[in-house]
């Protein structure tokens, strides 16, 4: 009796843990996921306020987070004790990592992430080359896994990073900009080699953007009006450029440069809605 007992209390542990496996792989077929380097990355999250991706490697989930409102980006490592079918059990071990993005452009990532409990556990990537201070994951160093994180969320969030500043992509946040943040008339935009137009931090006021255009930045602003102004401010004579477009993704978006003469107009652009 005992033994037909133990049998069957077996037989219903194996079918509760199928149950159990097969609901989660379901799961996981259900999210968004995008591959980068033929690797699986899982889409977390990617709203008006964070965008994270994660990836499982060896029993070790990691999960890559930007704060889009102040522009942080934080990684998270979850070591687990046991992992079954390539589901991770158990209470995981976590370190936590504050990264910092220098730049992203010209496909090339320069970042830095720093344990927030052990700073000597530090890993760098710079172009293709991964100098990391930390102990290496079996197969992949943790400069690996970040650059790979790093490409996939700045992918999903439309992002760029130059000289440490995020920039998204204007075509996927202009139209928000007067309904998020109506007080707010310039932003400072990056110009991309393919000639997409991205728009990274607020200015506090015009002529704050227009000293900023003065020394060749460029400028988005939420109206022609607020774009010519600024431009007028900006140039040393006080002439604003006719209405220009370029022939690339930036044509979506007009834009004015200030005058330096009569005849010779800024590098600097202000892109408008």
């Amino acid at each position: 009796m005992k033994k037909k007992i133990k049998k069957l209390l077996c037989l219903l542990l194996v079918v509760s843990l199928i149950i159990d496996l097969s609901y989660i792989n379901a799961e996981a077929a259900n999210d968004e996921t995008m591959v980068v380097d033929g690797h699986a990355i899982d889409v977390v999250s990617n709203d008006d306020n964070e965008a994270a991706v994660s990836i499982s490697m060896n029993g070790i989930e990691y999960t890559l987070s930007l704060d889009k409102e102040d522009g942080d980006f934080s990684l998270l490592k979850e070591e687990y004790p046991a992992s079954i079918f390539g589901v991770n059990i158990g209470k995981p071990d976590e370190s936590e990592y504050d990264v910092e993005v220098e730049d992203t452009t010209d496909d090339c990532i320069v970042a830095e992430a720093v344990n927030v409990e052990d700073e000597s556990d530090t890993v760098s990537v710079d172009e293709t080359e991964v100098v990391a201070q930390a102990e290496l994951v079996i197969g992949a160093g943790l400069g690996y896994i970040l650059t790979l994180l790093l490409e996939a969320l700045l992918a999903l969030a439309a992002t760029v990073i130059v000289a440490g500043i995020v920039y998204y992509a204007a075509n996927s946040i202009a139209k928000s900009l007067k309904k998020k943040q109506p007080g707010v008339h310039y932003y400072r935009a990056y110009l991309s080699r393919k000639d997409n137009v991205y728009i990274g931090p607020k200015f506090k006021s015009k002529s704050s953007a227009a000293r900023y255009m003065a020394s060749g930045g460029n400028v988005f602003a939420i109206s022609s009006g607020y774009a010519y102004d600024v431009c007028k401010s900006a140039s040393p004579i006080g002439r604003v450029s006719n209405v220009q477009k370029h022939a690339g993704e930036g044509r979506n978006y007009r834009h004015y440069h200030p005058m330096l003469t009569i005849k010779k107009q800024s590098h600097a652009h202000c892109w408008f809605l």
